[in-house]
C-alpha cells in the first residue's frame, strides 16, 4: 500500500510539470540555410516561366508575335491587318491565355481592346467574363466603328452588364451581329435584359442576327422576328438604291413566255434566258440559262414545256449551262420535239 501511494504521488508531481521543450535546429544555420535559398530560387523561377507561359505575368507575350500581349497591342494601335480577334476560351494556342488572367489583368486587357478602333469582329466566348468589364466592354464596342460581330456567349454577365452593352450597341453604324446568350448558366435572360437588347436591335438597322437563347413570351418572340425583317428589308432597299437588282420586285413582275417561246423558235434575240457571263451580245443569245431570272420559277408548266419545244428549230442556240432549267418535271420534256439529240442535251442538264 505504501508503494502505492508513492507511486501515485509521483505521478501527480510529473503531470504538474511541464513536458520539456528541445528546441530543434534552426534551417537557417550552416549547410541547410544554403538548400532553402536554392530551392526558393528554383521555385520562384518556375512561377515566372509559368506565368509567362499562361499570360499573367505584366508583360506576358509582348515580345511574341501572336501571343496575347502581342494581340492585343495590334488591337490597341488600331493595326489595319487586326480586324478579328477572338480570345474564346474553346480557341487553341495564345487566345487561351485570356481565361487565365486576374480579374483586374482581365479589365486592363480589355480596356485595351476599348482603346483601338479598327475591329470588325470581336468574340469573347466562354471566359466567364463579368460585370466588371462591362464599363470597358460597352466603351470598345463605341469606339470601333466598324464592329460587324459581337459575340459574348456563355458568360458571367448579370442583368445590369447585358443592359450596358445593349445601349454600347444601340444605333450601331455596322454592327449585324449580336450574341450574348447562356450568361451565369442560366438558359433565359432576364426580361429587362432581353426587353434592352431588342430595343437596341430595333435601333440599329444592320442589326439582323440576335442571339439571345431561348425566349418564352410569345409576345417578345414576334416582336424579334418582326424586328429582324425590319431591319432585312431595310438593308434590302439600300442595296436597291446603291444600284442592285431589286430580286423582289423581279419575282413579282409578270412576263410572256409565250413572246419568250416564239423568238426562241425563229432564233431571234430572247430576253428572259441571257446569261449574267458573256463577253458579247453574240455570245450571250448562244447560251440560254432559264435559272439567270427569278421569272422562270414563276412560270407555269405550259409555259416551260413552250420555252423546251421552241429550242428544236432554234439555230442560235449552242450551250445550256448546268441546271439551266432548275430540274423541269418529266412532263415538261413531253412538249419536246422527238429529236433525240436535243432530248439527250437536255436530260443531261436536269439530272
Amino acid at each position: 500500500m505504501a508503494q502505492a501511494k508513492s507511486n501515485y504521488a509521483r505521478n501527480l508531481a510529473q503531470d504538474a510539470t511541464s513536458p520539456e521543450v528541445k528546441l530543434r535546429r534552426s534551417i537557417e544555420d550552416g549547410k541547410m540555410s544554403g538548400l532553402k535559398d536554392a530551392g526558393q530560387a528554383a521555385f520562384t523561377r518556375q512561377l515566372a516561366a509559368d506565368n509567362a507561359k499562361r499570360g499573367a505575368s505584366p508583360d506576358c507575350g509582348l515580345a511574341d508575335e501572336g501571343g496575347l500581349g502581342w494581340l492585343l497591342g495590334q488591337v490597341e494601335t488600331s493595326d489595319e491587318a487586326m480586324t478579328t480577334l477572338d480570345l474564346s476560351l474553346n480557341a487553341e494556342g495564345p487566345h487561351q491565355q485570356f481565361g487565365w488572367l486576374s480579374l483586374p489583368k482581365r479589365v486592363a486587357a480589355v480596356e485595351q481592346i476599348a482603346a483601338g478602333s479598327n475591329l470588325v469582329h470581336l468574340l469573347l466566348d466562354s471566359l466567364s467574363l463579368s460585370i466588371a468589364v462591362a464599363a470597358p466592354l460597352a466603351t470598345a464596342v463605341r469606339h470601333h466603328a466598324r464592329l460587324e460581330r459581337l459575340s459574348l456567349e456563355r458568360n458571367s454577365f448579370n442583368e445590369l452588364a447585358l443592359i450596358q452593352i445593349a445601349s454600347a450597341c444601340t444605333a450601331h453604324q455596322s454592327l449585324g451581329i449580336l450574341a450574348v446568350a447562356n450568361q451565369c448558366n442560366q438558359e433565359l435572360l432576364t426580361q429587362p435584359a432581353l426587353l434592352a437588347l431588342l430595343e437596341a436591335m430595333e435601333a440599329t438597322p444592320k442589326l439582323i442576327t440576335l442571339k439571345v437563347g431561348k425566349i418564352v413570351d410569345p409576345s417578345l418572340r414576334r416582336r424579334v422576328d418582326a424586328a429582324t425583317m425590319a431591319n432585312r428589308d431595310q438593308l434590302r432597299q439600300q442595296r436597291v438604291a446603291a444600284g442592285a437588282v431589286d430580286s423582289r420586285r423581279a419575282a413579282g413582275k409578270t412576263c410572256d413566255w409565250a413572246v419568250e417561246a416564239r423568238n426562241i423558235a425563229s432564233s431571234w434575240p430572247f430576253a428572259y434566258g441571257v446569261p449574267v457571263d458573256g463577253a458579247t451580245p453574240e455570245a450571250k443569245q448562244a447560251t440560254y440559262d432559264a435559272s439567270a431570272t427569278p421569272l422562270w420559277k414563276a412560270a407555269t408548266e405550259s409555259e416551260r414545256g413552250a420555252v423546251l419545244a421552241a429550242f428544236a428549230t432554234n439555230t442560235k442556240v449552242m450551250r445550256f449551262p448546268s441546271c439551266a432549267f432548275q430540274m423541269p418535271s418529266w412532263s415538261l420534256l413531253e412538249h419536246l420535239t422527238s429529236d433525240d439529240l436535243l432530248r439527250d442535251l437536255l436530260l443531261s442538264f436536269t439530272s
